[in-house]
């Protein structure tokens, strides 16, 4: 009878070898290999299912991984509601990637009416916090479709907003 790996609390190391099973960062990483199929054949139903694992263990990337699946519904049921929290979640962890992701769904409208100054500032939020160069880029393009007043309250309202973070 195979037994099952458990995690001992507060320990990242599993009771059994099988780090998959309990190590956020290797399950993110099989969810990667399934989502783009090196090494087996490409599945997005179980890269969700391994991202869904690492995102239950609060991993940033995973959160994000997961938030993409539901927004786009690759591997699992499409879910705007679901997609919006995970991502919420995976900026509040800090992961520059889905603050950035964020930011373009209120400038799109995903999450809401269509707010692009207010995705503008949570652009700009991104490149003062991290100075990240693709929220660089996406705030330049975004910056670039607004009235440049609004675009110099969004500047303000982006650096306030990095400030309070």
């Amino acid at each position: 009878m195979a037994r099952r790996a458990r995690c001992s609390r507060g320990s990242r190391r599993p009771t059994i070898l099988k780090p998959a099973t309990c190590f956020a960062p290797a399950q993110y990483a099989l969810g990667v290999l399934a989502q783009r199929g090196i090494g087996q054949q490409k599945d997005d139903a179980v890269a969700a299912q391994w991202f869904e694992r690492a995102a239950g263990a609060g991993y940033p990337q995973a959160l994000r991984a997961m938030a993409r699946a539901y927004s786009s519904g690759r591997g699992v049921v499409r879910d705007g509601s679901k997609a919006q929290a995970l991502r919420a979640k995976a900026a509040a962890a800090g992961d520059a990637q889905a603050m950035i992701d964020e930011a373009l769904a209120r400038a799109r409208g995903d999450t809401a009416a269509p707010d692009p100054v207010n995705g503008l500032a949570l652009l700009y939020a991104v490149v003062v916090r991290v100075g990240d160069p693709g929220a660089r880029r996406a705030a330049r393009a975004l910056a670039k479709t607004l009235d440049p007043g609004a675009s110099e309250g969004a500047q303000r309202r982006g650096r306030a907003l990095a400030g309070s973070v």
